[in-house]
């Protein structure tokens, strides 16, 4: 392929891209004046306008239904709601917004990694079916999840700095992605089993006070400060009605399991490794609180820019003749999402009929 049919399939991609986005904006919208369910239609977003109500209050209400995240992102959607002027329309302008950016940044880091046509695989993830679902549009109700984009912005930094020989950056920018959400929390863990396995003391110094800076300023410091914080942490711990009748025993075996084999393999794992392990780590026993396919979802860039020897080769016989179909991580990565987008459909579908829109 010469690079002038690559350009035109990259603005060909591009364009889409931007098109269905926009699409999906006007769309929930119209929805907001236009459904049964009105303002609800903008989903997550709406829940996080109004989620924050007891901050303004003074009270502090962390729970499930309040104040669910880490002060970080709280932060943010007070920071956000304030610049929005209290008007929901404006609020959900910012996450389409944010939203487009993340996307940017994701294009930066496919740059800065020297990805092999990168442009070309930066437009096929823009339409990527489980990526779109999960964080744009998931029919009646918003695919905007605010503070999961806050965790991909800093997730996506600490990436694009990964290349430096100085890892200063990506701890600083990784324990920010940690402080908005924790999706990545066991990464802090396995970083420091590495080093310990490995004798590095000067980088293990370097990791402790870079990523420690933020984790200290934003998930350990609020216990001196913010009222009921602790209760953010029993109320994610206790689970759903469909798991608290399960011993936590039970429903910390396999993220138990997946530390053991973290710990095993952590000298053979680099640091790109071990942030996406811990993901799975983490979805382990997250789910067992919410079943939500689009924790997932950020494992979509490490599949395009984490590059092993191994190409995947399978062999089909037909009659006399072999064929060898080589598949590389960019296109399992995209089958991987078109799988991953199937169950992420079952689930809205429930959602669908929980608000009595099917």
């Amino acid at each position: 392929m010469n690079n002038r049919n690559q350009r035109i399939i990259f603005l060909f991609l591009v364009i889409v891209g931007i098109i269905i986005r926009t699409w999906a904006l006007f769309f929930y919208y119209w929805q907001s004046v236009s459904s049964p369910i009105g303002l609800q239609s903008f989903g997550d977003v709406y829940h996080n306008f109004y989620d924050i109500d007891s901050v303004f209050t003074g009270e502090w209400i962390w729970s499930s239904v309040d104040l669910a995240y880490p002060p970080l992102s709280i932060y943010f959607l007070v920071l956000l709601r304030l610049a929005s002027f209290n008007d929901l329309y404006i609020f959900f302008f910012y996450s389409f917004l944010i939203e487009i950016l993340i996307t940017g940044i994701f294009y930066m880091v496919l740059k800065r990694f020297m990805i092999s046509k990168y442009q070309i695989i930066f437009g096929f993830f823009l339409i990527n079916p489980f990526y779109f679902m999960s964080f744009t549009f998931r029919g009646p109700l918003s695919g905007y999840h605010l503070t999961d984009n806050f965790f991909c912005i800093f997730l996506l930094l600490a990436l694009y700095f990964y290349p430096r020989k100085n890892k200063t950056l990506f701890y600083i920018f990784s324990g920010l992605a940690i402080s908005a959400k924790w999706y990545t929390i066991p990464f802090l863990f396995l970083v420091f089993i590495k080093y310990v396995r490995e004798k590095d003391w000067k980088e293990m110094k370097q990791f402790i006070i870079y990523s420690g800076i933020p984790i200290f300023i934003f998930l350990i410091s609020p216990f001196l400060y913010l009222p009921n914080y602790l209760d953010l942490y029993f109320g994610w711990l206790s689970g759903h009605a469909y798991s608290a009748v399960i011993p936590f025993h039970f429903r910390i075996i396999p993220f138990a399991i997946l530390i053991l084999i973290g710990c095993y393999k952590v000298k053979d794992f680099d640091l790109l490794d071990i942030t996406a392990y811990s993901i799975v780590i983490m979805v382990s026993i997250l789910w067992w609180s919410r079943l939500y396919v689009r924790y997932l979802a950020p494992l979509i860039y490490y599949g395009h820019i984490i590059r092993h020897k191994e190409i995947y080769t399978f062999k089909i016989k037909i009659s006399e003749e072999v064929w060898k179909l080589k598949i590389g991580n960019h296109v399992l990565t995209y089958i991987i999402s078109c799988i991953a987008t199937i169950f992420l459909i079952i689930i809205s579908l429930f959602d669908y009929s929980y608000w009595g829109l099917i």
